[in-house]
């Protein structure tokens, strides 16, 4: 199948099941207060050359912590705070 029909195909199938009816939109409302966030960790090895032409390994890590809170002030329009904290060695 040539790559241009399958996304002619693609675009279409995404259009026709984008329409739907005005009934089933998600709606938030006003007075909700929301709450989430995010945690992400990771570490890896890197090799390096030093100054003096010496390959040096070294060893990396982070966390960091990203909480949120929001609150409703119209139907679907939230305002909120979020704050992050992370730290790398």
């Amino acid at each position: 199948m040539k790559p241009s029909l399958f996304f002619y195909l693609l675009f279409a199938t995404g259009f026709i099941f984008a329409q739907t009816d005005a009934t089933d939109n998600l709606t938030i409302a006003k007075g909700t207060w929301t709450v989430g966030g995010s945690l992400a960790f990771g570490f890896g090895e890197d090799e390096d050359f030093s100054e003096a032409d010496e390959l040096r390994d070294s060893e990396n890590s982070f966390v960091a912590l990203r909480p949120n809170v929001g609150y409703v002030i119209t139907r679907n329009i939230v305002i909120g705070l979020g704050l992050e904290y992370g730290y790398s060695e």
